[in-house]
């Protein structure tokens, strides 16, 4: 029986020594990566009675949102805005907001405008569905858009999201 018991032994110790001396998996252990967002917002205009800046949000480099944060009265004066320097979103090139004491505002993306309630300072709105064109411009055109207003800065925001190349 001893002989069994060395034998034994033996089996233990190279069973451990393998166990030890496993090579490592060739399964991939490394998380999948996550998605690059960055914000690029261009300078702070100003108006006679507000401020305005154009910004433009790009996940892994492409765009996915371009819009504008404005102070009411940015928006009341009317102000045209180049886009970020660092990201561009063909056909567009710049954003203008027009406004009249008797209109209501309207945002122009110079390839659609959307035209806002003055309530729009009262509360936020949920993303509506932008109508899809016959025909795409050379570029990026945008699924929905959705307006934000922040009483705490007193800001609104208007945001063309889900940009698909076309």
């Amino acid at each position: 029986m001893r002989g069994f018991a060395i034998v034994e032994g033996l089996l233990v110790a190279s069973l451990a020594v393998a166990l030890i001396a496993k090579p490592p998996s060739r399964q991939a252990s490394a998380a999948p990566a996550l998605p690059v967002m960055k914000l690029h917002i261009s300078e702070k205009k100003t108006t006679a009675h507000g401020t305005a800046r154009s910004f433009v949000r790009t996940v892994d480099g492409r765009p996915a949102s371009i819009g504008v944060v404005a102070s009411r009265g940015a928006i009341e004066d009317g102000i045209v805005l180049s886009l970020p320097p660092a990201a561009v979103v063909p056909p567009f090139t710049h954003i203008a907001i027009a406004s009249s004491e008797s209109a209501q505002p309207a945002f122009d993306f110079a390839a659609g405008t959307i035209t806002l309630p003055k309530e729009m300072f009262s509360h936020a709105q949920l993303p509506r569905t932008i109508a899809s064109p016959r025909q795409f411009p050379p570029g990026y055109f945008p699924a929905t858009y959705t307006v934000t207003y922040d009483p705490a800065s007193k800001e609104c925001s208007v945001s063309l999201d889900g940009l698909a190349a076309h």
